[in-house]
């Protein structure tokens, strides 16, 4: 026996215990009740989001639901300090920009002095090459040729000396007698003699030392230049680039603190101009914000009074505009949201006045559901309490059962329980319409007059 059978046979038994409802035409509607907080549409939000740190001290203290015009200062700041950081990160951007432009011209008269040096070097290097390849091919056989014809020279002389007084010797020989200045004569060519036997030996000497130590040492002098000037070269082109890229580098640093320099200023001007709050439109001044349905004015009294540091990054104050609309924000629980939910979704066309809907719960776990601009009544204020009902469905002459006298079969099809002529209860299969909280709306399967049975507890609970 299934359940749609017991309950037939509970009625059928017990019928004491059912309560009955006769089906006739009446009025049918379906409502829903919102109760919050009346907000304002048009608001200036007063926020201090300065991009640096520097403190908003009041200079006056300002009054709770002033009249402001358009344009009108809303704050009175203290300005002294932060202009006076101001212009000092003026100061600091000009010695940035100067520093930027002293690194710049360096870094260009680098480049220029780079390639003047690395061509000395490079004409330093071909010049001692060029100096070695001459020694080796004309310089070198040259000197070679010169020590070797000196010393031949020198041989020269000393036998050409040597003949002479030979000459002289057979002459003077023959006479067998030797004037005086004969004996002079000889005397001079003995010298003679003598000493172009020293210089042969000088000349061998030097002759010997040019072969083997002044043409090898000069040569290695030179082949050492070419090493050196070639290292300096190669030296040279490797550091003379780095320190290119050094001082690019520097530049660079430079140019990055120049542009920070810029956005340092920039923030001290940007949070400059915060402190010139002017009302954009003619509103009143609330302390606070209004936020989740509720005016939340946390700590915004004791914070807004002379000589007080303002918090920051926070709202502090709301800026009512004196022709705002007003809306209704209500909250509520998650099952009444989606009751009401469940409702829009089934009844599209009942939602005209909703504004909006949080369909994620706020930190409270409540929805917040705000109905658009209500007519402006008198007395009607920003934070104040207030409610509306709202009609989404109304119907005259509705045939409607009690909410407990719907059934559901396991095909998704409902149904009822109708009381024959003979007292016994039958299953009729319905069509639905609307529903609210106590009855629901039948739309086919039903007539006026019919009586519809249901437990008598759920009566109780359906009233």
């Amino acid at each position: 026996m299934n359940l749609h059978s017991l309950f037939a046979l509970i009625l059928t038994l017990l019928p004491l215990h059912a309560a009955e409802h006769t089906l006739k035409p009446s009025p049918f509607k379906v409502t829903w009740k919102f109760e919050g907080t009346l907000l304002p549409t048009k608001t200036q939000i007063i926020e201090l989001k300065p991009e640096g740190t520097p403190t908003f001290v009041l200079e006056e203290t300002p009054e709770q639901g002033k009249f402001y015009k358009k344009g009108e200062p809303l704050f009175l700041f203290k300005t002294e300090d932060l202009e006076n950081q101001t212009q000092t990160k003026q100061d600091d951007l000009r010695k940035k920009e100067l520093a930027f432009q002293i690194a710049n011209r360096e870094l260009a008269e680098l480049s220029q002095k780079n390639a003047l040096a690395l061509t000395k070097a490079k004409n330093t290097l071909d010049d001692a090459e060029t100096d070695l390849a001459y020694f080796e091919e004309v310089g070198k056989p040259a000197r070679i040729e010169s020590a070797e014809e000196s010393l031949h020279t020198a041989e020269l002389y000393l036998t050409y000396e040597k003949e002479e007084l030979e000459q002289l010797l057979k002459m003077y020989e023959e006479d067998d007698l030797t004037e005086e200045t004969e004996e002079i004569i000889l005397v001079r060519q003995r010298n003679a003699v003598r000493r172009s036997e020293y210089a042969l030996k000088r000349q061998k000497r030097t002759h010997d030392l040019t072969l083997s130590t002044s043409i090898p040492r000069e040569e290695r002098g030179l082949k050492a230049k070419v090493e050196e000037t070639r290292i300096a070269y190669a030296t040279a082109k490797t550091n003379l680039e780095r320190k290119y890229e050094l001082k690019k580098l520097d530049v660079a640093a430079s140019e990055r603190e120049l542009e920070q320099a810029r956005k340092d200023l920039a923030k001290y001007q940007q949070d400059l101009t915060l402190m010139d709050l002017k009302a954009e439109f003619d509103g009143y001044l609330y302390f606070g914000e209004f936020t989740d349905g509720i005016w939340n004015k946390g700590k915004s009294v004791e914070a807004l009074r002379k000589g007080k540091n303002l918090p920051l990054h926070r709202p502090i104050a709301t800026l009512v505009a004196a022709d705002s609309p007003l809306s209704l924000h209500s909250l509520h629980k998650p099952q009444d949201a989606k009751k009401l939910q469940a409702l829009l979704t089934t009844n599209p066309d009942l939602s005209p006045e909703i504004a909006s809907f949080a369909e994620r719960p706020n930190p409270n776990n409540q929805h917040l559901i705000s109905l658009r601009e209500l007519p402006a009544e008198p007395f009607q204020f920003p934070g104040l309490k207030s409610d509306k009902t709202l009609t989404f469905y109304q119907k005259d002459d509705a045939l409607t059962v009690p909410n407990s006298a719907v059934h559901k079969r396991d095909d998704d099809s409902n149904f009822v329980k109708v009381k024959l002529s003979e007292g016994k209860p039958e299953e009729r299969t319905i069509e639905l319409g609307q529903q609210n909280e106590t009855h629901t709306e039948i739309l086919s399967g039903l007539e006026a007059g019919q009586v519809v049975l249901f437990p008598e507890e759920k009566k109780k609970a359906d009233s």
